[in-house]
């Protein structure tokens, strides 16, 4: 199997630094991959800002998002019968990405998504567990309007990595000594995967009182996992330390749904 460092938690931590900034610094520092963008797809299709309308618009995008976990069964039967807490089967997420309408049908995209910093432990009898998954899709749709909505179904294919961590109950901190001498420590599994999303979007452009264009979206579908690039195993330094066999499958497979706001540099 092919071992993976995949190092994806920057744009985690972009995310969280660009909600706690004002509305300024956003359209300031999150909308410039959306002005490089519409700058590369102009000089590419030879259009002039001063004689043609630009026929790609960019929106960066971020919002919530939420998935349900449909293949956990065994797991979570698993987890329960050695004493840890079940995992929920409903999860919090967020997302972050860039939306391109181009021309009057097409729309490209990428998007990261997961729930970090999100979800928490579940306790059981005597330790617990906290699962997380983190999704990076580059979608593709067709675009229709309809009463005054766009309306996209699309196709999106990246990978998904999921992470499930085992505790002690109540464990916050331990010493080096117990480090090396205690056996029951925190420990992470972790898996590569595939993923394959089916989708249908409905959004809306907002004009803002600048001349700027908004876009409210609200997206649907389903996220599949066809075959992993790993076998789930234990994250140390690198990704897979040592694999685990026998256990059961930890896709994070299922359906998901966002609310999203994107802004655009374009005006009127």
């Amino acid at each position: 199997m092919m071992k993976f460092s995949p190092g994806l938690f920057v744009s985690v931590i972009t995310l969280v630094a660009s909600m706690a900034w004002g509305q300024d610094d956003i359209e300031k520092y999150l909308l410039t991959d959306s002005l490089q963008i519409e700058a590369l797809l102009d000089v590419a299709s030879g259009q002039d800002h001063d004689d043609q309308e630009v026929a790609a618009q960019a929106f960066t995008q971020f919002g919530l998002a939420g998935r349900q976990f449909s293949g956990l069964s065994a797991l979570n039967t698993v987890l329960e019968a050695k004493g840890y807490g079940a995992i929920s089967q409903v999860s919090p997420g967020w997302l972050f990405g860039t939306r391109i309408d181009v021309g009057d049908h097409v729309t490209l995209g990428f998007n990261y998504q997961g729930n970090y910093f999100l979800t928490g432990f579940s306790e059981g009898t005597s330790e617990s567990a906290r699962y997380t998954y983190f999704t990076f899709l580059v979608n593709g749709g067709y675009r229709t309007q309809f009463a005054g909505m766009q309306i996209v179904p699309g196709l999106g294919m990246g990978i998904s990595q999921s992470m499930l961590t085992l505790k002690p109950n109540g464990t916050e901190e331990i010493s080096w000594t117990e480090l090396h001498a205690n056996n029951d420590l925190i420990s992470t599994i972790g898996q590569l995967d595939f993923a394959v999303s089916l989708g249908l979007s409905v959004g809306k452009y907002i004009t803002s009182n600048k001349g700027k264009e908004r876009l409210l979206n609200v997206s649907v579908g389903m996220i599949f996992h066809p075959f992993s690039f790993n076998s789930p195993g234990v994250v140390g330094g690198e990704f897979n330390t040592v694999q685990v066999a026998g256990m059961p499958d930890m896709h994070s497979s299922g359906f998901n749904i966002s609310l999203t706001w994107g802004l655009s540099p374009k005006s009127d």
